[in-house]
C-alpha cells in the first residue's frame, strides 16, 4: 500500500557578502578619555574579530539582543590626543570575513578645569583634601555641611554648570 506524500522546496540562497561596518563611536574631537568603542556591522555577524586601539587590542563583546554590534572598553587615555582604532577579521553568521582592515581616529577632549562652590558643605578630592576646583574626569565628594537648627538636609541642586551627580540624596 503506498500513502500519500507531499514536501514543500525552498529555494536558499548562499550569503556570499562579506560585512560592511557602518558606523563606529567614538568619533571627531569630544571623546571621553575612558569609554567604550561601538561597532555597528551592515548584518548580523556570527565571530568576532579584533578592534585595537593605538596597538592594543582591546576586549570584545557582541551585543546579545542586536547581533549587528560589537564594543570595546578602553580607558585612562590622555586628555587631547588622537587615537587610531583598526577593526578586522570580523565574520557574519554565513563566515564571510570583512574584506580589509578598517581604520578610524578619534581624539579626546582637552582636559579642563573648573572651579567648584559648595554652598554649606565641602567638595573633597580624591584623597580626601578639600578643593575649590575640579579637573575633567576626576570624581569628587561633596559633603553637606551641618544643617541649621530645626532643618535636615534634603538633596543635592545644581545651580550652576553641568556635572553628573551619583546621588541627589546622600
Amino acid at each position: 500500500s503506498y500513502s500519500e506524500a507531499s514536501a514543500t522546496f525552498v529555494r536558499v540562497e548562499k550569503d556570499e557578502t562579506a560585512p560592511k561596518i557602518i558606523s563606529v563611536e567614538p568619533q571627531g574631537e569630544e571623546a571621553a578619555a575612558s569609554g567604550v568603542i561601538t561597532v555597528t556591522f551592515s548584518e548580523k555577524m556570527g565571530t568576532a574579530g579584533t578592534i585595537t586601539l593605538d596597538g592594543q587590542e582591546l576586549t570584545v563583546v557582541q551585543n546579545k539582543e542586536n547581533k549587528e554590534v560589537f564594543t570595546a572598553a578602553y580607558e585612562d587615555l590622555e586628555w587631547g590626543r588622537e587615537y587610531t582604532v583598526v577593526i578586522s577579521g570580523f565574520k557574519d553568521v554565513a563566515g564571510n570575513e570583512m574584506s580589509e582592515a578598517e581604520t578610524f581616529t578619534f581624539k579626546t577632549v582637552e582636559k579642563k578645569s573648573y572651579s567648584v562652590t559648595v554652598e554649606n558643605g565641602t567638595a573633597y578630592d580624591e584623597s580626601g583634601k578639600p578643593v575649590n576646583f575640579a579637573v575633567s574626569g576626576e570624581k569628587l565628594t561633596v559633603k553637606a555641611g551641618d544643617a541649621p537648627e530645626g532643618k535636615h538636609f534634603d538633596k543635592w541642586e545644581i545651580v550652576f554648570g553641568e556635572f553628573a551627580l551619583e546621588s541627589v540624596d546622600k
